[in-house]
């Protein structure tokens, strides 16, 4: 398995990736990856083994704000947190390790970019896997219709 930054011709196939996990009304539009890839690109990383078996977008943000769903994305002036706005795995490639090979990435960019907190929203009862890497949660909130858990890790 290898980790490396997504292309934007890889798009459609995290797309792809993303429907096989999430009901329709979690799904985000291709331009929303694009906006991600675009202002961020060292946030946005793909697993490879004979294709894409993950990803994990992220990018610099605000600890007291969360990301819409379906949003361009707009890096705030002065962050002050790294924001995971998305890990998909595929059903197959569960329990391999790649999320944890994605994380890894993450903390080395959060990190070596002065960020020691990192964010997220938590979908689906996904609470538990972020609470077993370390993730605390601070909140429940309304996002996108659904009841979801803000989470924080902390790198030091």
């Amino acid at each position: 398995m290898i980790i490396r930054p997504v292309n934007e011709s890889e798009l459609v196939d995290v797309i792809r990736l993303q429907d096989s996990v999430y009901p329709v009304s979690h799904q985000e539009p291709i331009n929303t990856f694009e906006s991600m890839l675009r202002v961020y690109p060292q946030g946005s990383l793909v697993a490879v083994d004979q294709g894409i078996i993950g990803y994990l977008f992220f990018h610099p943000g605000l600890m007291d704000e969360v990301q819409s769903l379906c949003s361009e994305l707009k890096l705030p002036l002065n962050p002050d947190c790294m924001y995971l706005h998305d890990l998909v795995v595929s059903h197959e490639c569960r329990g391999l390790g790649v999320s944890d090979s994605l994380l890894q990435a993450c903390y080395i960019t959060s990190l070596s970019e002065g960020f020691n907190e990192l964010r997220l929203v938590a979908v689906y009862g996904a609470e538990s896997f972020w609470q077993r890497i370390g993730f605390v949660g601070l909140e429940w909130i309304d996002y996108g219709g659904e009841k979801a858990l803000r989470m924080s890790k902390s790198l030091n």
